[in-house]
């Protein structure tokens, strides 16, 4: 059973058709790029994923749950990153304090990880995540999505606004964690370098719709191209300023 399936999902908002048609499995154990420009219909895809909205047609599953109808048990082998951390509504505590009140979300919590997080990821649990910095928000808020030892890591474009150091630390570590565990990751994102480094699989999406789907390494030997970008470039086109 794959840890995701998406079926022939089609999903309108508002005039922009946002996805047309799109499908696409992922393996458990693996982590899958879904990549595209901006307004490619990839935070779209993952809110249809959580069961965040409803698609027009076709389906999504997780965990051969159907998204729309999730247990309250596979909702918990579940861990979140939204694209808008001003939508995690923890801002005016600090992260320890939230931490405590999670714990009390999830059964399988586990203190001694946790504290093997906020070391490894250099997060002060004191602090107020308003007077953060971008990128202490960034870690504190990657770690709120790991600390219950998801299955399931769901990641929207998780190093946004972060300089190139901040995203390979952040990413590094994040991904590590989850190698380590055999957790399934999807993470959205424009930056093929992040990408490129660490994915399994990829999906190029493009006004919506699949362009390139796959293995990463078996995509790049099929196509005689040597890099992701190179694979970009020829269904997309040149990626957008301001990617390196």
């Amino acid at each position: 059973m794959p840890a995701v399936r998406v079926d022939h999902v089609t999903k309108k908002r508002g005039d922009n058709l946002a996805l047309d048609g799109l499908s696409f499995e992922v393996e458990q154990g693996r982590i899958f790029g879904l990549i595209g420009p901006n307004g490619a219909g990839k935070t779209t895809c993952m809110q249809l994923l959580l069961g965040m909205l409803v698609p027009d047609s076709g389906a999504t599953e997780v965990f051969g749950e159907p998204s729309l109808e999730m247990s309250i048990g596979c909702r918990q082998r579940i861990g979140y990153l939204p694209e808008d951390e001003y939508a995690m509504e923890d801002f005016d505590f600090p992260l320890g304090e939230i931490l405590k009140f999670r714990s009390h979300l999830f059964e399988n919590w586990d203190w001694d990880y946790c504290k093997e997080l906020l070391a490894s990821m250099h997060v002060d649990e004191s602090k107020r995540l308003y007077d953060a910095s971008k990128g202490e928000r960034r870690n504190a808020f990657l770690l709120l999505a790991l600390a219950h030892r998801p299955d399931l890591l769901v990641l929207d474009d998780p190093a946004i606004g972060l300089d190139v150091k901040a995203r390979r630390e952040i990413l590094g570590a994040t991904l590590e964690t989850a190698r380590e565990r055999g957790t399934t990751v999807i993470f959205t994102s424009h930056i093929l370098q992040d990408v490129e480094r660490i994915v399994d699989d990829v999906l190029i999406l493009d006004h919506g719709r699949s362009r390139l789907y796959g293995k990463l390494d078996e995509l790049c030997a099929s196509t005689n191209l040597a890099t992701l970008e190179d694979l970009y470039c020829s269904v997309v086109g040149e990626p957008e300023k301001g990617s390196e």
